[in-house]
């Protein structure tokens, strides 16, 4: 997994993006170990990896490069060639064989490196190197296999067929926004706001909390319009494990969670949670999201 460079951002902002998106994978990833979820663990951890991968690489070619973004493609081109063991398209087959021969999820994890670094010359490996987190994290885990990545995967879509489950989500967010709307127009009475969602800048004049419960809701349908998505994106591309779901949902997760709080209006609090899930995604990818959203009525 790497990440495209935003048309509309700096390359000093795109390092500074590149940079976040380390830490809150390398973060998830000793969250999940705690919690003993070591397969979403492995996974935070690969995508940390790799990401650093482009981090250093960029540092490179922005130096050097008046057009960054052309190397930096056929670099990622050239690692997801060579990755091995933690190519997402092999990932089933290529982990379970490793976890044969490394029986801890660090081990696991220190074969995926060898099979990336292998793709790079020994000037960017040997900075790569350097930079790369430790995994004493994983030293205590068990090596997940294939099986247990395909089980992760049938669990994160509920047990359905991912074709259903991305039906399931988009009638639910529909539903969920319908209802948000209903809130707004005080259809609806309104109870408890869901923890999860941003908070409003301010309560509703009348202390009713009808616009909280309102925002509430509709920042529900727009996750689950976030979840649908990532798992369409995923098959699209070949990751029938969804390795791309995890992640993805957590850098947009942690990108609202950054907001320091929304507007108490539910039209420009919608438009500024959205504009924060594309924007968390990247250009292309954020512009075919922004064409799945629930009309806001």
């Amino acid at each position: 997994m790497t990440t495209s460079p935003d048309g509309s951002w700096s390359a000093e902002e795109f390092y500074v993006d590149l940079l976040a998106r380390v830490n809150v994978f390398t973060d998830r990833s000793r969250a999940y170990a705690n919690a003993g979820q070591v397969e979403a663990a492995v996974v935070s951890q690969w995508g940390a990896d790799v990401l650093t991968l482009q981090s250093v690489a960029w540092e490179r070619i922005v130096v050097v490069s008046s057009a960054p973004q052309e190397p930096l493609f056929q670099l990622g081109a050239r690692v997801l060639d060579g990755l091995g063991a933690c190519g997402l398209q092999s990932a089933s087959q290529e982990f379970g064989g490793a976890s044969r021969l490394a029986p801890t999820a660090a081990g696991l994890v220190a074969a995926a490196r060898d099979a990336m670094v292998a793709s790079i010359d020994d000037d960017l490996r040997s900075e790569l190197m350097t930079r790369l987190q430790s995994l004493d994290h994983l030293d205590s885990l068990k090596a997940p296999s294939a099986v247990d990545f395909s089980v992760a995967a049938r669990s994160r879509l509920a047990g359905m067929s991912p074709e259903d489950f991305v039906g399931r989500r988009r009638l639910d967010a529909a539903a969920r926004m319908a209802q948000a709307c209903r809130i707004a127009e005080g259809l609806v009475a309104v109870g408890p706001g869901a923890d999860s969602s941003p908070a409003t800048a301010e309560d509703a004049p009348d202390g009713s909390g009808t616009v909280t419960a309102a925002i509430a809701a509709a920042y529900e349908a727009d996750m689950l319009t976030l979840d649908a998505y990532l798992v369409e994106s995923a098959l699209a591309i070949g990751d029938d494990l969804l390795f791309t779901v995890q992640l993805r949902w957590d850098y947009a997760a942690a990108a609202v969670t950054r907001l320091a709080g929304v507007p108490a209006d539910l039209s420009a609090a919608v438009a500024l949670v959205r504009r924060t899930l594309a924007r968390s995604l990247g250009a292309g990818d954020g512009a075919r999201l922004e064409r799945t959203w629930i009309p806001l009525n």
